[in-house]
């Protein structure tokens, strides 16, 4: 899924309520969804590509939170120095060969989640916004903020619940076609030079969500509104 966005990072919550409200519109683009294919040429290219420096940068998160980046991997080698965004050379395709790591800290099973993806510098006056998403969503989840009930979006990678301190990894390959289709709107591959890989939203059993730091809890008298929960009920006691 596309968005455009001044902003390196921004909450996603209330907006991917409303982007589920789209699901049955044609402008409703997502992972796993029957992708417009790059033209075989420019694929092609791109796997003919010089290679040329890329840098990937992560969220730093915090120890305490119940999700943790524990990996970024370029055909599953470790990249180094995400935080800093140490380059390393890559053809134009190289989106293609990322994945991610993550590690369940909570003390309940993780049921659905998001990575958000920013790229910077690309023609145009905003940055590109990209969201990866995992599992299958709540049913609770399935509300617009006023309240009119949406369908489970189509084509989230399926996942099966993950353990507390279990792992998932995600790899970005195949979303590699719609993503690619959407930055070569803004200009050819060969401007996408850097990538940020950032928290999202995250839902697990019991009603139980995570995003940027809020812990939340569904509210069972009000479809689709959740209220602040404390940590606890997801996290153990230090």
């Amino acid at each position: 899924m596309l968005l455009s966005h001044p902003h390196r990072l921004r909450a996603i919550t209330s907006g991917f309520l409303l982007t589920l409200a789209s699901a049955s519109c044609s402008c409703f683009l997502m992972v796993g969804q029957t992708p417009v294919q790059p033209a075989q040429d420019n694929s092609q290219a791109s796997q003919n590509s010089p290679l040329a420096p890329r840098r990937v940068f992560r969220g730093r998160g915090n120890i305490a939170d119940p999700i943790r980046i524990v990996g970024i991997y370029y055909d599953d080698k470790p990249i180094q120095n995400t935080i800093s965004g140490t380059p390393f050379d890559a053809p134009d395709d190289w989106l293609s060969h990322i994945s991610v790591k993550i590690r369940n800290m909570s003390t309940k099973p993780l049921i659905a989640g998001n990575y958000q993806l920013t790229f910077e510098g690309l023609r145009g006056d905003t940055d590109v916004t990209y969201y990866i998403l995992y599992g299958m969503m709540p049913e609770h989840m399935l509300y617009t903020p006023s309240g009119v009930k949406v369908s489970q979006p189509k084509g989230e990678i399926p996942i099966s619940p993950v353990a507390p301190g279990e792992t998932l990894t995600i790899s970005f390959k195949d979303d590699y076609a719609d993503m690619s289709a959407k930055l070569l709107a803004r200009g050819p591959l060969s401007d996408v030079k850097e990538c940020s890989i950032d928290y999202g939203a995250y839902f697990f059993t019991e009603g139980l969500r995570w995003s940027r730091g809020n812990y939340d809890r569904e509210d069972t008298s009000t479809p689709g509104h959740y209220v602040p929960s404390p940590r606890e009920a997801l996290m153990s006691t230090p």
